[in-house]
């Protein structure tokens, strides 16, 4: 009589570790981009701080104040900001308006004086 063994064979066993593989990949892929919108978030309040303190500095003077990267806006507009999320809060104030910029990986986002986010440009842009 026959003893029948039983167990996987070894495409089974590599069949279930392709599709682990696909499914981590997509999990990871999904986690990161995630995590790039809540750093998107995490960015815009912090423009939004900027927008504020830069409508305060504008009743008190009747202009705005153009900043060059994040040390100086904190520095011109008295505030706490830190590099945490993207690099470079800066202002470009013209007339009565202004726009802030900061850089994130290979974009750079642009806010209006709300602190909207009004365009993305570069090939790393989080809708």
């Amino acid at each position: 009589m026959k003893k029948k063994i039983s167990g996987f064979t070894l495409v089974e066993l590599i069949v279930t570790v392709v599709i682990l593989g696909i499914v981590s990949s997509l999990t990871y892929l999904n986690y990161n981009f995630q995590r790039r919108k809540n750093e998107l978030r995490g960015a815009t309040a912090q423009v939004q701080v900027i927008a504020a303190a830069e409508r305060l500095y504008y009743l008190n003077t009747r202009a705005f104040w153009s900043t060059t990267d994040t040390a100086n806006t904190n520095t011109r507009l008295g505030l706490h900001i830190r590099d945490t999320y993207f690099d470079n809060y800066r202002v470009t104030a013209s007339g009565g308006t202004f726009t802030m910029s900061v850089d994130g990986g290979a974009a750079t986002y642009t806010f209006n004086a709300q602190g909207v986010r009004t365009g993305c440009s570069g090939t790393d842009c989080i809708p």
